[in-house]
């Protein structure tokens, strides 16, 4: 669908159904509001996401990259 999600950590992955036999049971991703369109020639901001889950690659970035 071209879309990235940027902000995936375990909080916004949720089990599709209420089903005991978790196996069986299909994941979604939730909470889309960080997203943006891969297509794009800009993001919106190049840095997000939850503080706790952001790659250290993308704290080490300088003010002036973004």
């Amino acid at each position: 669908m071209n879309i990235m999600h940027r902000d995936l950590k375990p909080d916004n992955i949720m089990f599709a159904d209420k089903d005991p036999n978790l196996e069986s049971s299909p994941i979604k991703l939730i909470d889309f509001g960080l997203s943006a369109f891969t297509g794009q020639d800009e993001y919106v901001y190049k840095r997000c996401g939850t503080p706790g889950f952001v790659a250290p690659e993308v704290l080490k970035t300088k003010s002036t990259d973004y």
